[in-house]
């Protein structure tokens, strides 16, 4: 196998491949004749059929397979001869297969090239902080108790805390949605479940009152579609509906699965849970402050190939996600997609210069941490301890942590205090 490299731009290479004609016509000879050893053609006894014809009547689908598998395995064979790396599937081109010239093709591909990015050195960076207090105890015990309430019919203008029974309709027709008209929505005021300032616009709303509500998303929302827009709904109140809260008493108690210890053990059980969304919630935050001043800092260019793969990845999971057969254009993920790979690019070119790896511990705090959120953890951490791919995504996550720890050892970091609310984000 022979290979040459041409630079086609900064991510952009093309490995020019030739297979010499020895090798591609040693296989497809050595399969002719495994072929002709069982062959079944009119006229010949199976096995007995003359090479001439086995090879007039196979050769095309042979020298197929054969180029298949050799283009495969010389361009493995070209990127460990030429040390490349490549960030997104490989496209082949100018492919010519003849017998006794061999393969020669073009393999299209995108690498890192050397990179140039600035630390956070002198740069301020954010750490919040934050702890679990009692007044933040009774407030989760009185959500608990909403939790665990009944609701009545209430003919009283809707308020903070109320169960309205909507529909919406999308009126902005510039926005694309697989939702624009939902039924019978049930949400509960002040916790913003659907988004951020919704709730705010339909305190004071009457019974069958319709009501026009504009509302931005934030790029990260969770609905790509919906990302960074700002639309109106036409809302319509059916139903409006006040909490009746359940007494602090046995009957709570053990509808909260506490058997003993009454109020004191909940707040005990709720304190600690608390603490353990609290510390994620510190975590995450830090680290979008991190994130945040990293690629605020290198605004590096991303590979269109590498692009558009992400770009068709994030279509097909809300496809998928919306359950919808709508084809969303590309601008709509265009720029969760740069922010994704811009950032895979950092964090990885850091992991490499600092030489940072997971060992098995790291390993088990991460995947510790990450099946904590679940019912049946254990199951969860056997299912990825046993399977290697699933392994890999925990492994990513760890190196992610190690980098980001490692970025703020540079930079000033400046303390900010939080109520334990505006860390941790509860919607229920």
């Amino acid at each position: 196998m022979n290979c040459s490299i041409e630079e086609a731009g900064s991510f952009s290479r093309k490995l020019h491949i030739h297979v010499p004609a020895e090798d591609f016509d040693k296989q497809v000879n050595r399969r002719l004749r495994k072929i002709s050893t069982t062959a079944k053609l009119k006229g010949f006894r199976p096995g007995k059929v003359p090479f001439e014809i086995i090879k007039q009547q196979y050769s095309h689908k042979v020298m197929q397979e054969v180029a298949n598998d050799l283009m495969r395995e010389s361009y493995i064979e070209a990127l460990q001869q030429k040390s490349l790396e490549p960030i997104s599937s490989p496209h082949f081109d100018d492919i010519k297969i003849a017998p006794g010239e061999g393969i020669k093709y073009t393999a299209n591909i995108e690498v890192l090239p050397k990179l140039k990015l600035q630390t956070l050195k002198k740069v301020s960076i954010e750490k919040p902080t934050s702890e679990v207090t009692e007044e933040n105890i009774d407030n989760m015990i009185e959500r608990v108790r909403r939790n665990h309430g009944d609701w009545k019919v209430s003919d009283q203008p809707a308020d903070n805390g109320d169960r309205l029974t909507i529909d919406l309709e999308l009126q902005d027709s510039s926005a694309t949605s697989a939702n624009r008209q939902m039924e019978d929505i049930s949400l509960v005021l002040g916790l913003d479940t659907l988004a951020p300032g919704f709730d705010k616009q339909l305190i004071g709303a009457q019974l069958n009152e319709e009501r026009t509500v504009v509302v931005t998303f934030a790029k990260e929302y969770r609905q790509a579609e919906l990302a960074g827009r700002t639309v109106s709904y036409k809302v319509l109140v059916k139903k409006i509906e006040q909490s009746v809260l359940p007494e602090l008493d046995q009957t709570f108690f053990e509808a909260c699965n506490i058997k003993e210890g009454g109020l004191e053990t909940l707040r005990k059980l709720l304190r600690e849970g608390m603490e353990r969304e609290l510390q994620i919630g510190l975590k995450k935050r830090a680290r979008e402050n991190i994130v945040n001043a990293m690629l605020e800092r290198n605004p590096i260019e991303v590979p269109d190939n590498l692009l558009n793969e992400r770009i068709d990845t994030m279509r097909e999971n809300a496809t998928s996600n919306l359950k919808t057969k709508e084809v969303f254009p590309d601008e709509i993920f265009r720029e969760p997609a740069i922010r994704q790979i811009r950032l895979s690019i950092i964090l990885r070119h850091f992991a490499e210069q600092r030489s940072l790896r997971v060992d098995r511990q790291e390993f088990e705090d991460k995947l510790n941490e990450f099946a904590s959120i679940y019912e049946e953890a254990d199951k969860l951490k056997d299912y990825y301890r046993s399977n290697r791919q699933a392994a890999q995504s925990i492994e990513a996550m760890a190196i992610e942590d190690k980098v980001v720890a490692s970025l703020s050892e540079d930079a000033d970091i400046t303390e900010k205090h939080y109520d334990f609310y505006e860390i941790v984000d509860h919607k229920h």
